[in-house]
């Protein structure tokens, strides 16, 4: 559930030790608020396990899901350029690869063209 800026508030959280948690406030979402219910009810054991988990290792556990999730992602990101040394990709290479002659910077062009690519695969102009 992404974070709602509390727009009573000016100053934005520059690093973990600034951020005090008032700044942000979670939205509340009837319908998973019941579903999360009707699981709690289905599987009471588990709910009181969650309870007695102490915070760092609630924390933990969720760091660790957005851990794996980006880890996931990369390597589909890493596919997805390996597919554009593909014959039948090579026009699509060339677009992107004119579209970033501009860029001197090796390590934000290299950054930029993995963007291009995974745009190239959210519309359906390559497939993996």
């Amino acid at each position: 559930m992404p974070l709602v800026r509390n727009p009573d508030r000016n100053r934005r959280p520059d690093t973990a030790e600034s951020f005090d948690g008032d700044d942000f406030e979670l939205p509340v979402n009837p319908e998973i608020e019941r579903k999360i219910a009707d699981f709690k009810k289905e599987h009471p054991r588990l709910a009181v396990f969650v309870k007695t988990l102490p915070r760092e290792r609630l924390e933990n556990a969720y760091v660790l899901q957005h851990v794996e999730r980006s880890e996931r992602f990369e390597i589909y990101k890493q596919k997805a350029i390996a597919a554009m040394d593909k014959p039948e990709n090579a026009e699509l290479k060339k677009q992107i690869e004119e579209k970033l002659a501009n860029v001197l910077d090796p390590r934000v062009r290299e950054r930029l063209f993995g963007r291009k690519v995974m745009q190239a695969v959210a519309i359906g102009s390559l497939k993996i």
